[in-house]
């Protein structure tokens, strides 16, 4: 008669680790992509804006990526771009700001605008931080008029909530990661014993 051995125990089976490290990783870059590039930028201040006031020469569209007009179908990624009669240089109202299809549609005639003194002096195209029409055919209340507050809070507001978005990234990193040092310690006790 034989005697039959119990057949070894099958060895522990390893979790995969891959994955945690691999989307925390992926995570992480997004997380600091939004927390860096969208961290707002102290804007110039109201009292060191200019006044510049003039009849509208030309508008064009313009996509903010190519810098032509192939791309002004698409209002989320293009910019307004004014020119003055008798006024050197170019004025830009983003797409960011507030109120940008009531400014590209139906501003006309003349404007107020108000720049940084710093791009008018470096022969840059000028961003507008307000803009007020001056058109004489519109009633008083239908014209445009967009405030700097206005702008500000809303370049502000819109680069805050993606430092938050950007956080939430990294606190998910770190939780895949912190998951993923588990499992690693987890598969050696495995294997150790």
């Amino acid at each position: 008669m034989t005697t039959r051995n119990p057949p070894p125990p099958a060895p522990a089976r390893k979790l995969t680790v891959w994955p945690y490290f691999f989307f925390g990783g992926v995570a992480a870059l997004l997380g600091l992509v939004f927390v860096v590039g969208w961290w707002p930028a102290s804007p110039v201040t109201k009292a060191d804006l200019v006044k510049i006031s003039g009849t509208i020469d030309r508008v064009s569209i313009r996509d903010d990526i190519s810098g032509t007009s192939a791309g002004a179908v698409m209002p989320g990624l293009t910019s307004v771009f004014y020119t003055l009669e008798e006024v050197e240089g170019e004025f830009r109202y983003p797409h960011s700001h507030p109120q940008y299809l009531k400014v590209r549609d139906y501003t006309s005639v003349a404007i107020d605008v108000w720049v940084d003194p710093a791009e008018m002096d470096a022969g840059e195209v000028m961003t507008i931080w307000q803009i007020r029409e001056n058109n004489p055919y519109d009633d008083p209340e239908e014209r445009t008029f967009v405030s700097y507050e206005e702008i500000v809070e809303r370049l502000t507001g819109a680069g805050w909530s993606m430092v938050q978005a950007g956080a939430w990234l990294l606190a998910g990193a770190a939780a895949a990661f912190a998951v993923g040092f588990v499992v690693v310690r987890r598969n050696r006790g495995r294997i150790a014993s």
